[in-house]
């Protein structure tokens, strides 16, 4: 009764308004995923490559920030928070699912989906909040029980949501959802020839730098070479065609001996730098060198690589201080550097310090286990929610697979699972 009243008196203050008129409905089945937050759009779009691999046909729908979205998606407004925004919402899309993505909870879609019997799904789910802000008694408590199955991020989360509310049958941990990208290949052959040449000496790589970060690489790497005199620096510069102005000044400024990939020019035994300036060949670089230093993070203004690159084959990550707040992987980094997966450093003599620390190949190790565990749990996480999903929804003919905990009260039990969904 109390979440009753509490969602009655939410929904009287929220404003009346239109959404903008949708495109026309697809043919085929469509799911709505529900993006709640700003973070959660890289782990949207991993859930989306992963349903348009299932070879399903599902279209995703997708609501909340999603400034870019895989193309097998389509964004949506589901306009005010209205009860009648929400059932004209879906009217128009007749999703056969939804997916909640966060735990900012919609009250008018999850109270319109659960009435007509939209199952739903509620992943990487943190601490509960509603949309708008607000304390409602009981209105939490009811939305949650709107939903088939909880995955709660954490242990911590689990119980935040068990305090809330959410039925004991439909929550279980989850894991973290994050966009993990797949491990970059590399040509074996050229892999082992570059291997060859350098022989038994340490390497670092410096990946994605921009002009402005150079010198402080050079620096760094001079740095380093007073720990280890026969170190070399992969440099991937974030522009290729600027690699002969880079090559240039860390010879002239620097007084490095330096070596161009796109030049064919060979790894001597003078060789410090190895300019890697061709096209499609860092899943080579990633795999040679133990340590890698993020560009357009030691000086403001960068968009650094995903970290997920390096962290899938087995490097240890560095990045500089300068990491924009509204970075697109922000949520991955500060995941990494809350588990040990990435060192922070403040300049180019922090730099320098931390790689010779790091050439030690039990230190190195240590942060890459545990970056590419993070890697691979966000995989599993996403194919947990994807396989959970397509069970949800069956096989297209009316029936459901039953997923291996008991669905709450609210929703008819399905029928014997045959597996993880098709």
């Amino acid at each position: 009764m109390a979440g009753s009243i509490a969602l009655w008196h939410y929904l009287l203050r929220q404003p009346a308004g239109m959404a903008a008129e949708p495109p026309g409905r697809p043919d085929g089945r469509v799911i709505w995923i529900d993006v709640t937050a700003q973070a959660q759009q890289g782990a949207a779009a991993e859930v989306i490559g992963r349903i348009a691999a299932s070879g399903t046909g599902l279209l995703p729908i997708v609501t909340g920030p999603h400034p870019s979205l895989p193309g097998t998606a389509l964004s949506a407004d589901p306009g005010s928070g209205t009860l009648q925004a929400a059932e004209r919402f879906l009217d128009h899309w007749r999703p056969v699912a939804g997916l909640v993505i966060g735990a900012d909870l919609h009250p008018a879609m999850i109270e319109a989906a659960t009435r007509r019997g939209v199952p739903l799904v509620l992943a990487d789910a943190g601490v509960p909040s509603i949309r708008g802000g607000g304390w409602w008694p009981g209105l939490t408590r009811r939305l949650l029980r709107g939903f088939s199955h909880i995955l709660a991020r954490d242990d911590a989360a689990q119980e935040a949501l068990r305090r809330a509310g959410a039925a004991p049958g439909s929550l279980r941990i989850g894991g973290h959802l994050v966009e993990t990208g797949r491990a970059l290949t590399c040509n074996e052959a050229e892999r082992a020839a570059v291997a060859r040449a350098l022989g038994t000496r340490p390497s670092w790589l410096a990946v994605g730098t921009p002009a402005s970060e150079e010198a402080m690489i050079a620096a760094a790497h001079q740095g380093a070479l007073r720990m280890a005199h026969r170190l070399m620096l992969f440099l991937v510069p974030e522009d290729l065609d600027h690699a002969g102005r880079t090559a240039e000044a860390l010879a002239r400024d620097h007084g490095l001996s330096v070596a161009r990939r796109s030049l064919d020019e060979e790894i001597e035994d003078d060789t410090q730098v190895y300019i890697a300036d061709t096209e499609g060949e860092l899943g080579l670089w990633y795999r040679l060198a133990p340590v890698a230093f993020f560009g357009g993070t030691l000086v403001p203004g960068g968009r650094p690589r995903h970290p997920f690159e390096a962290a899938a084959l087995g490097a240890a990550i560095l990045r500089g201080p300068a990491l924009a707040a509204d970075d697109p992987n922000r949520p991955v980094w500060d995941r990494l550097g809350q588990i040990g997966a990435c060192r922070i450093v403040g300049d180019a003599g922090d730099l320098g310090d931390a790689v010779g620390d790091l050439l030690a190949p039990d230190r190195a190790a240590q942060m890459a286990r545990a970056g590419w565990e993070a890697s691979s749990a966000g995989t599993v996480a996403a194919e947990r929610v994807v396989a959970l999903l397509l069970a949800t929804i069956g096989d297209g003919n009316g029936s459901r697979e039953q997923d291996a905990a008991p669905l709450p009260p609210s929703r008819p039990r399905a029928g014997k699972r045959r597996g993880r969904g098709a």
